[in-house]
């Protein structure tokens, strides 16, 4: 089955949004109940190559995610494009998109010289094609998180598993370096976070599979806390590898809170 890989970018920013994130804004005491959810809008500019010749078209997303935590050491995930069009011919081609599913453990927290260790597991079912037996994708990510300063570093190393329904299942290696800096501090009493503004640098590398080429991209992203609960956070992403999309510009709205009774 043919999976175009944009979905890696909304796992990478997954990572880096929902692990790292954190450790520069004060929230790393989570509890039961406590949840993130992010809804925002992503457009895709063609690929270099024409869609004939190998490339891809445009792509427009409506990506959206829900997170919520059992305790500070695990949280689970669902998370989808939900709305997915494509302009691969004359015209727009809208549909569902795919959804992932997925776990978040933290393995070992961070020390005074030691990093964090987190794994993180999920499943993309192809929600825009129809279920298919065989044709889920699968994948597992060991991140490494070290904060310094105003620096949250992280590096993931992942082992994505794209499944097919009449064949063996192929293996395409991750590699995700970011850096999420705090750039102005909240004043006391102003907000619950360490930072208002933060911004993050990413890069990202996905080897080929049978069906899908190499991979390579920078993102940057700049994300500001409104309030205690919502956040905004609009960015750009920049694709050197000619089968994808070129040039991205998105944007991501936060909302964060708690189902316990007080």
């Amino acid at each position: 089955m043919h999976y175009i890989r944009f979905e890696l970018a909304l796992i990478s920013l997954t990572c880096v949004m929902g692990i790292a994130a954190p450790r520069l804004s004060a929230q790393d005491s989570k509890q039961l109940g406590d949840y993130t959810l992010k809804y925002g809008y992503a457009y895709y500019t063609a690929s270099g190559r024409s869609v004939e010749n190998g490339g891809v078209g445009a792509v427009q997303k409506l990506p959206g995610e829900f997170k919520f935590w059992f305790n500070n050491q695990v949280d689970m995930f669902v998370r989808s494009d939900t709305v997915k069009a494509s302009h691969n011919t004359n015209s727009w081609t809208a549909g569902a998109g795919d959804t992932v599913v997925g776990l978040d453990m933290v393995l070992r927290s961070e020390g005074n010289r030691a990093p964090e260790f987190d794994f993180t597991y999920d499943a993309k079912l192809p929600t825009s094609l129809g279920f298919r037996a065989g044709e889920v994708d699968h994948e597992a990510i060991l991140s490494l998180l070290k904060g310094v300063g105003r620096h949250s570093f992280e590096a993931d190393l992942g082992d994505y598993i794209e499944g097919f329904a009449h064949s063996a299942a192929a293996h395409s290696f991750e590699l995700t370096l970011s850096d999420e800096i705090g750039l102005r501090k909240c004043r006391p009493g102003q907000c619950k976070t360490t930072y208002r503004w933060t911004t993050i640098h990413e890069f990202d590398f996905t080897s080929s599979s049978p069906d899908t080429a190499s991979e390579a991209y920078q993102l940057a992203k700049l994300k500001y806390y409104v309030s205690d609960r919502f956040a905004i956070a609009p960015g750009v992403r920049v694709t050197y590898t000619p089968y994808s999309g070129r040039f991205a510009a998105f944007v991501t709205f936060y909302c964060s809170g708690g189902l316990r009774r007080h």
